[in-house]
């Protein structure tokens, strides 16, 4: 099914745009533990930031 994975998509500092190109759509679109996430212009597969908030 399409559960999220855990984790938290990585913020981006300084805020970055990557390529205009959704790559992905939801988690499960991305292979091993990597999600889906915003680059600022379109979405990509990133590892998830696990840690303290």
């Amino acid at each position: 099914k399409d559960h999220p994975k855990p984790g938290v998509c990585p913020l981006r500092h300084p805020p970055t745009f990557g390529p205009c190109v959704e790559f992905c759509s939801k988690d499960s679109d991305c292979t091993d533990k990597k999600k889906c996430c915003s680059n600022g212009c379109g979405h990509e597969c990133m590892a998830p930031y696990i840690g303290e908030k």
